[in-house]
């Protein structure tokens, strides 16, 4: 008797995971890595062709951010978060990005008036994100850090190149 129960519990849980999209790992779309101002451009035109408010929209990021890490420079000292955030213009030039949103662990910090950040933080695992509004996020792998390590962090982002539709 004991074994339909639990082929029922079985199947029962099953669906809740494929429902939830745990099983299958889905979280709202798949991510598109948009890497230079072309491709943006290119696939912000297919998006706006192939649209649909009924269709599940991906995901779309920036390129990845710059790491430059510097181990254990003072082994009493809590890791540091430094960097720059620029914005990538259509010819290719970079120009400061003052406000930017830096994210790391969900905690905000903003970049100053030159475009410059820094944040102490506790030594582990962490997840950075840089960003704003009107333009594609970029991730940085996952940081684990140590007492006295310090990473410079520098991001290049690209504009949100999807237009509103409605």
């Amino acid at each position: 008797m004991s074994t339909p129960i639990c082929l029922s519990f079985r199947s029962i849980k099953l669906a809740f995971l494929l429902a939830t999209g745990a099983l299958a790992g889905c979280q709202g779309g798949k991510v598109i890595h948009i890497l230079s101002y072309e491709q943006g451009q290119a696939k912000a035109q297919e998006y706006v062709r192939h649209y649909s408010p009924h269709q599940k929209q991906g995901k779309w990021v920036g390129p990845p951010v710059t790491l430059n890490r510097l181990r254990r420079t003072n082994l009493a000292a809590d890791p540091v978060i430094t960097g720059g955030v620029d914005i990538q213009e259509p010819d290719g030039k970079l120009r400061p990005f003052p406000g930017a949103l830096i994210t790391i662990d969900g905690a905000h910090t903003f970049a100053d008036n030159s475009s410059r950040y820094a944040r102490v933080i506790g030594p582990g695992r962490h997840r950075l994100r840089v960003g704003g509004v009107g333009f594609l996020w970029s991730e940085a792998p996952a940081l684990h850090v140590e007492r006295g390590d310090s990473i410079q962090v520098i991001a290049h982002l690209l504009p949100e190149f999807r237009p509103t539709m409605n």
